[in-house]
């Protein structure tokens, strides 16, 4: 057996995916033994496929406290720097939409650069007429219960955003595809054992509509106007 485990997970929302990656990280990931936490946690390298990101349930109830911050993040990412990343990989697209891949420089604020360790960003166009937005990212660090999920639903929001402006300059209708994200080392800290005990014992005892909402729920997203 490899000694960092390398762990794949799938779903058709985010929040199936993001709930699957806790529950197979903690069930088969490395134990992390920390002398400064009272309880191990758990790590591993986890690739991530995001069927239909832009689909609801995309709030997930352990995150619905923290919608404000969500829609915080999203004001934060779509800064001038983040801007020209975006529209310079978009004019690529524009340009040549067979290109095989582009990549998205700096999209995330360089305050935001220590919490989520966002390494990488690709954009694809796919389909007999290129007409379906595929992104795979690549992060160093992520913290399960810390910032995962969010990270997730920033980035597939911005996703959603970039096929929306492209639909326009191509002038032609652009779907959001897949997502895909690999993450080096993703983990769970031993601290939030309490939590996680929480959170498990409700993916065993409830339905997943129950875990989970759509995004009409929140008037902080639906309220919210941002562009390219």
């Amino acid at each position: 057996m490899s000694d960092v485990q390398l762990i794949t997970v799938s779903g058709v929302s985010i929040t199936a995916t993001w709930e699957s990656s806790i529950v197979q990280i903690w069930n088969y990931g490395n134990v992390d033994v920390d002398y400064m936490e009272e309880k191990p946690g758990r790590s591993s390298t986890l690739l991530t496929l995001v069927e239909k990101p832009s689909e609801d349930p995309r709030i997930h109830k352990h995150y619905k406290e923290k919608v404000p911050e969500l829609v915080e993040k999203l004001r934060r990412a779509i800064n001038t720097n983040s801007n020209k990343a975006l529209n310079s990989s978009i004019n690529q697209l524009v340009e040549d939409p067979r290109r095989r891949m582009v990549y998205v420089d700096q999209i995330i604020p360089e305050g935001e650069k220590g919490i989520c360790r966002l390494l990488s960003m690709w954009l694809k166009l796919s389909g007999s007429e290129h007409t379906i937005l595929n992104m795979n990212t690549h992060f160093s660090v992520q913290h399960g219960f810390q910032n995962a999920f969010s990270d997730m639903y920033l980035l597939t929001y911005l996703q959603k955003l970039v096929a929306e402006k492209l639909s326009i300059l191509l002038d032609k209708p652009i779907t959001v595809g897949r997502y895909v994200s690999l993450t080096d080392l993703f983990c769970i800290s031993g601290s939030a054992y309490s939590e996680l005990d929480a959170f498990l014992y409700q993916v065993r005892t409830t339905a997943f509509n129950d875990r989970t909402l759509p995004e009409v729920f929140f008037s902080e997203i639906t309220n919210i106007q941002l562009e390219l």
